[in-house]
């Protein structure tokens, strides 16, 4: 032990690696003729603990840790004839997961199908209130290590967990042990539900609601009972209050769990149970105090989950009193008297669960659209809401054309006006996003207001492009495809594609001579370290959303005979030629080869030379989601 905690030592040896190998092989066979006690388990530890400080020596005890694994752990971690060999075995594994993760793969089926056995053994024990929490916490512990290291490894158990882990908390009265199950238990459903949760939406997509989550995994073996009843002890009024932190952010997934076992009506009832404590802490919650403000928060994180995990069809009912809570809450914090940091915090939190709860009411929040505008949208501020009151809205055209476009558009305009100082560069960028996502959402009824929209976001475009570029060129292409006949018999449509075009062939040149951007944010300026790379950044965005939204007009036939293909077409050629220096370039290379692939979907006359063939067949086998098919197969 003195030699391991000797730091020169390690020096020593790390410093040469033939004398690192050979220490390595003796301790190898000391540990496999000696490792059979908690004791020397713990200096085995000890050993990986000390050595993975040094990059020499992280490498060869590798092969250290796959000898003890096999040899030793494994055997150990398997049986319960020594509980304190066995809770050493446990540590060592965990030691492992954090610090040799990926050579420990291999093995992580094993520990599960361990631990699950533990689980059941214990399952099992509950009518006897024999519960073993000595047994219990280190294989939670290591189980959470696990999601934390391999989320896939953990998840493919989680049908089996879930069950288990239910039954458990019901029966546990430890109050530690019973926060470290529920722990678990939410880790395992967040998994589960991963795979849709933090879906971003496409620059040129119509709405950021966000969507309804389902789960990956079928959990159809827990009965309603075993999940009712789950639900009520986690809720019992004599523990609720001493795990309330740990039990609110749970009772969102289980809502979720309920809607692939329950009726709708059984799970509207279940959903109703676990939104009452939610909403009740809101309505008496003192955000004056520093808990108020910490419980804000978390409520309302529960609040945004429960929104995109109930069936919304099942708690429509229920929707209206979560508005109005949320309103008041928006009100409360609005007020004044509060931190800005904490103010601006809750705002973002709020933003994020309108807007799911736009999603759950559909077409039927429109009764409540016209208190909405003149209230919360204020409160908020943010413009995104507005396109997304549109987009949830869009099928009530007296509404839209009578009292939501009249109010909403002016103030877009007005706010993006070339002489309103009033905005910062990135809530102009909402600005333009919104605006181009209402000219889709709202269709024909936006066609009074296509000429100033389309004359404010193009001077933003030329005065701005630096700053809010990219979000003007989406909200561009957006309005083009919303009202192509109006764009063409204007004339708009011509001006439209040559800014997109311009845009497109944008290069380092191009903003060296800008004199409008300089100055502005993002803008090189010399002398200051680490602005050429962020300009890089800067250009690279531009031109991708140019490529992204010529792409995207391709779709609308009316358009196509306004774009310059042949003269697009031996653009994107030279380009993609040319060579690669910059991790930005690379994604713009990427666009542009998908735009030539569509460009010779829609025009199979183009010609594609060999050298460009080449080059998209060696880019495509580096993104495997890249689509090349049309222009690799010309001949």
């Amino acid at each position: 032990r003195v030699l391991f905690r000797s730091k020169s030592t390690w020096k020593q040896i790390a410093d040469d690696s033939d004398e690192a190998q050979a220490f390595l092989n003796d301790l190898t066979d000391i540990a496999q003729a000696n490792v059979g006690s908690p004791d020397q388990l713990t200096i085995a530890i000890q050993v990986i603990d000390f050595a993975a400080q040094t990059v020499i020596l992280r490498k060869v005890m590798e092969g250290f840790v796959n000898k003890l694994v096999e040899s030793a752990l494994l055997p150990f971690i398997s049986t319960e004839a020594n509980m304190r060999l066995r809770l050493a075995s446990i540590a060592a594994f965990k030691s492992f997961v954090e610090k040799f993760e990926h050579i420990m793969d291999p093995y992580l089926p094993a520990i599960l199908d361990q631990s699950v056995a533990t689980l059941s053994s214990e399952v099992g024990r509950l009518s006897a209130s024999e519960t073993n929490s000595e047994a219990l916490l280190p294989t939670l512990d290591m189980l959470r290590l696990i999601g934390a290291s391999n989320e896939n490894m953990l998840l493919s158990y989680a049908d089996r967990l879930i069950p288990l882990n239910v039954a458990l908390v019901r029966g546990c009265d430890a109050e530690e042990l019973r926060l470290e199950l529920l722990e678990l238990f939410g880790l395992v459903l967040r998994l589960a539900f991963q795979s849709s949760l933090e879906r971003q939406a496409h620059p040129l997509a119509t709405t950021s609601l966000p969507p309804f989550l389902a789960p990956t995994t079928n959990f159809g073996h827990i009965s309603k009972a075993e999940l009712s009843n789950f639900l009520e002890s986690i809720l019992d009024a004599s523990t609720f209050p001493s795990t309330y932190k740990t039990v609110v952010p749970l009772l969102p997934w289980v809502v979720g769990l309920s809607r692939s076992i329950f009726s709708t009506d059984d799970h509207a009832q279940l959903a109703a149970r676990t939104l009452e404590p939610i909403l009740q802490r809101l309505e008496v919650l003192d955000v004056n105090t520093a808990q108020g403000q910490s419980e804000l928060t978390l409520l309302i994180r529960a609040l945004t989950k429960w929104l995109r995990l109930a069936d919304s069809n099942a708690v429509k009912s229920l929707l209206t009193q979560v508005y109005e809570v949320l309103d008041s809450q928006l009100v409360k914090v609005k007020s004044g008297g509060l931190p800005s940091s904490f103010v601006a915090k809750v705002r973002t939190l709020i933003v994020k669960c309108v807007t799911a709860l736009l999603a759950a009411f559909g077409t039927d929040f429109a009764s409540l659209a016209p208190r909405f505008l003149s209230s919360t949208a204020v409160h908020l501020a943010d413009p995104l809401v507005l396109s997304d009151l549109i987009y949830v809205t869009k099928d009530n055209a007296d509404l839209l054309q009578k009292t939501l476009l009249p109010r909403i558009i002016p103030i877009l305009d007005n706010a993006l006006q070339p002489g309103n100082t009033n905005y910062s560069p990135s809530v102009r960028k909402l600005l333009m996003t919104a605006l181009g996502r209402i000219a889709v959402n709202s269709g024909n009824l936006f066609k009074p207001y296509v000429q100033q929209s389309f004359r404010v976001m193009s001077t933003n475009l030329v005065k701005n492009k630096w700053t809010i570029g990219k979000e003007t060129i989406y909200a561009l292409a957006q309005l083009i495809r919303a009202e192509p006949v109006y764009m063409i018999e204007s004339g708009l449509v011509v001006e439209s594609i040559k800014l997109l075009f311009d845009t497109l062939r944008m290069d380092d040149s191009s903003h060296e001579s800008d004199e409008e951007s300089e100055g502005e944010e993002g803008a090189v300026k010399e002398g200051e370290d680490g602005e050429e790379e962020e300009d890089v950044d800067l250009l690279a965005q531009l031109v991708v959303s140019a490529l992204e939204s010529v792409e995207y007009l391709l779709d609308e036939p009316r358009i196509l005979p306004f774009i310059p293909v042949s003269e697009l077409v031996d653009h994107l050629q030279a380009e993609v030629c040319k060579p690669v220096f910059f991790e930005e370039d690379s994604m713009v290379r990427v666009h542009q080869f998908s735009l030539l692939n569509k460009l010779v979907q829609v025009q199979p006359s183009i010609a594609i030379s060999e050298s460009v063939k080449a080059a998209a067949q060696s880019v495509a086998a580096s993104y495997p989601d890249l689509d090349c098919s049309s222009l690799l197969s010309k001949s």
